[in-house]
């Protein structure tokens, strides 16, 4: 697959396979930036639907009624840009942000 012109893979999700929907607990949108302090920064729901379309993520046959749900999908949870200046401060911050925030938790 190709993103911004170069090779990536996605890999499946740990763990057991979930059947039906789940509520959504935290949209975090990771942004790497060298030399600064990890942070969480809140975003409004506005700004977390415009990271979803910046982000390119699927969404086909974009009508009103689907444009709807995806803003009552959006305004459901907490919202937070995570800004991180390596990957252990990342990896160390998206999980206490899906522990105190979002409605679940992963494992170490």
């Amino acid at each position: 697959m190709q993103r911004h012109g170069q090779a990536v893979r996605f890999l499946p999700p740990l763990g057991p396979r979930v059947g039906g929907a789940l509520r959504l607990g935290l949209l975090l949108f990771p942004r790497y930036s060298p030399g600064t302090s990890p942070r969480l920064e809140p975003l409004a729901p506005v700004e977390a639907l415009r990271g979803l379309v910046e982000a390119e993520a699927v969404i086909r046959n974009l009508t009103q009624t689907r444009l709807e749900a995806l803003v009552r999908w959006v305004e459901s949870a907490p919202a937070y840009r995570l800004i991180y200046p390596d990957l252990a401060s990342g990896l160390e911050w998206t999980r206490r942000a899906l522990a105190e925030i979002g409605s679940w938790q992963i494992e170490a």
